[in-house]
């Protein structure tokens, strides 16, 4: 039997989880100056200063089609890992870390999968709620996730 450990967080009084082994760390938002930039794509707020290097931040309402895209003072930046660059995204609040057993977990039903994107890895069962699992790197285009690998200390996949 094998156990992931899974982050979750709100997003729109939803509960989502990212697998933990992805998470670079969580951070929060007053705490750093978002660099808007100009001509930003879908959901991108702009760079942030983490730790001497340049972050790309994505607005997670946004990119998700949420009506409220506002980001507050209270939100979090999940920052993850990609290919060795960091990368984070705005959620309302980070919640919990929880292990999920095989067993508790469900890939999502295939008439739904063509909505999604692949950004939705599955749906987890904690008890008897149902949180849906994310990989929140999938969320981005070809693209962007090319633009992370060109950033300094990046390596090619």
């Amino acid at each position: 039997m094998a156990v992931s450990q899974l982050v979750t967080f709100e997003l729109c009084e939803e509960e989502f989880a990212i697998d933990i082994e992805v998470v670079n760390g969580i951070v929060k938002r007053k705490n750093y100056t978002i660099v808007k930039l100009p001509i930003a794509s879908n959901g991108l707020e702009g760079l942030i200063n983490l730790r001497g290097k340049a972050v790309p931040v994505y607005n997670t309402r946004k990119r998700f089609h949420y009506q409220d895209s506002h980001v507050n003072e209270d939100s979090k930046i999940i920052v993850l890992n990609y290919n060795g660059s960091l990368v984070g995204f705005i959620v309302d609040d980070v919640t919990d870390i929880f292990k999920l057993r095989d067993e508790d977990f469900e890939p999502i039903p295939q008439s739904i999968t063509h909505n999604c994107e692949g950004y939705i890895k599955g749906v987890g069962k904690n008890n008897d709620q149902i949180i849906i699992i994310l990989d929140l790197i999938k969320a981005l285009s070809d693209t962007e996730k090319k633009q992370l690998q060109s950033l300094p200390g990046a390596t090619i996949a």
